[in-house]
């Protein structure tokens, strides 16, 4: 399941959690995108931990990350694009 929502408050996510479980079959695995500062967050809500991949979205103010439920291999490596700092 892919979760993205419009905004990344700590409110938005706890329902979008919800709602996901309510929604994942049985071994289901989750792949979202928020800030890093929602890295607890995510570990707690959905058991999601921070990818080295990150979205390159060069028009934003601040810096998205990926979080996966599961290994996700094809993920694990920084892309050039991002700077090191982010």
């Amino acid at each position: 399941m892919l979760i993205d929502p419009p905004f990344i408050t700590e409110d938005v996510w706890r329902k979008y959690a919800t709602t996901a479980k309510l929604l994942l079959a049985p071994g289901g695995r989750i792949l979202a995108s928020t800030v890093a500062e929602n890295a607890p967050l995510m570990a707690e809500l959905l058991g999601a931990r921070p990818l080295a991949f990150k979205p390159s979205i060069p028009n934003l103010v601040y810096q998205y990350n990926l979080f996966a439920s599961y290994d996700a291999p094809c993920l694990s490596e920084r892309n050039p694009e991002i700077p090191e700092d982010d």
